[in-house]
């Protein structure tokens, strides 16, 4: 062979080489893609888990509008974000898991997931062995679990609204999990359970009218529950074979039973002097002394005896109020409400101390009576569905055949947690 071909199949090879390497070098630099789905109109895929698939570790897939009948599985490192929680729908059609996430660094936001199947572990979403899980702004309804995890750690839940699930969230073997800032309304067993799970928080939470326990802890340690509010539940808080667990700063309320226990032992239902602990809709004692034993003059916004749960349980602090609590100015229309009527809204305008920013409420936390949730909020004006209202009214209050006052009450929080209350008086009219 002649030099000068050698040459050229040298020079060749060169070149395919560099090329090979630069190309090499362009994929590793490029930067993450987004994705778009939408179900019915132009976009990169139709559906989820077609784009999950072609994904890359690292990219985002954006779904618009619409209603994705899937069980999808996410085995890679990707975010997937809805248009919106209201109208971007992953329906699993009540069959096995709707979202099983198996890998870590992921991110989960803002759709509505919903009708998982109702056999064991079935969930709205299942994080299975994963780590460095984002799960926040959903609606997660008619679940057999609404969220499940099974992780060594990492995970945040947050902004959730979990409704009329068997079991809101359950957290299982896993550790160091953040629940947060979560609505879980009606869950058929439990709101927020803790199994064989430790080192884990579960704070600033609203968990109402679940059937059997609001927040459960079962053979699970050194976790914090914080600033939750615990409302009109069968049990309010339920701890078995649970120690180490620190307790306070929640509003325990109207409960059938505000806390059952089974064996626990080493738990702390106070945060100690002067932070204080839990606020109880039954505590029946007064505030007239202060100090670390309460034995000095005036008060300070605790008890002067301990709210007794057992002879080995009690909170040594009880707020005499639920934490932080903002005092709201509400004014409720119509001030005059006929039982008959067939308006379409009761409209609560709310006003803050000058201290604190309307525009700071968080506007999924806003509940009427700890019952009816907030179905249009504008700055300060809110509004609920009013037969949902009267319902409630007829429910609670004698109304036979006479005009009587009714005193309503809107609660919630604002973004940095803090809780807000305000009440207004209305009469209504059979």
């Amino acid at each position: 062979m002649s030099k000068t071909i050698v040459t050229k199949l040298v020079l060749a090879v060169l070149l395919i080489g560099a090329f090979s390497f630069g190309a090499n070098v362009l994929r590793v630099r490029a930067s993450p893609t987004t994705w778009i789905v939408d179900d019915d109109g132009p976009a990169d895929f139709q559906g989820i888990q077609e784009a999950i698939n072609a994904a890359n570790q690292g990219d985002t897939i954006f779904v618009l509008s619409g209603t994705y009948y899937e069980n999808i599985v996410l085995n890679k490192s990707v975010a997937i974000i809805g248009e919106s929680k209201e109208t971007t729908i992953i329906d699993g059609s009540e069959t096995g898991t709707v979202v099983y996430v198996n890998h870590h660094n992921i991110q989960i936001s803002r759709f509505t997931i919903q009708r998982s199947g109702t056999q064991a572990f079935d969930s709205g979403i299942f994080l299975s062995r994963t780590e460095n899980i984002t799960v926040d702004t959903n609606s997660i309804i008619n679940n057999r679990d609404g969220i499940r995890t099974q992780t060594p750690g990492s995970v945040v839940l947050k902004e959730n609204v979990l409704t009329n699930n068997t079991i809101g969230i359950e957290i299982v073997y896993s550790s160091n999990v953040r629940v947060q800032s979560n609505r879980v309304v009606n869950s058929a067993h439990y709101g927020i359970s803790l199994w064989h799970s430790n080192v884990s928080t579960v704070t600033e939470n609203t968990v109402i009218n679940d059937g059997y326990n609001g927040i459960r802890v079962a053979s699970s340690n050194c976790n914090i529950i914080s600033q939750n509010i615990i409302a009109n539940n069968n049990q309010g808080i339920r701890l078995g074979n649970a120690h180490g667990n620190t307790i306070y700063h929640n509003a325990v309320s109207n409960n059938t039973m505000q806390v059952v226990l089974d064996e626990p032992f080493n738990n702390e239902w106070d945060d100690g002097y002067p932070s204080g602990g839990n606020y109880w809709s039954d505590y029946t004692g007064t505030d007239k002394y202060s100090g670390t034993y309460q034995n000095e003059t005036g008060d300070d916004g605790l008890g002067d005896t301990p709210y007794v749960i057992d002879e080995n349980n009690q909170d040594n602090y009880p707020l005499m109020k639920p934490w932080g609590l903002v005092s709201a100015t509400v004014d409720i229309s119509p001030n005059t409400l006929n039982l008959k009527s067939k308006g379409r809204w009761i409209t609560a305008f709310i006003e803050l101390p000058e201290d604190f920013n309307i525009e700071s409420i968080n506007a999924s936390t806003i509940l009427l009576n700890n019952e009816i949730p907030a179905v249009r909020v504008r700055e300060s004006m809110v509004k609920f569905n009013r037969a949902n209202v009267i319902e409630y009214i007829l429910n609670s209050v004698d109304t036979a055949g006479k005009f009587t006052n009714v005193m309503l009450t809107v609660t919630g929080r604002l973004n940095d947690g803090t809780s807000f209350e305000g009440r207004d008086e209305i009469q209504i009219t059979p």
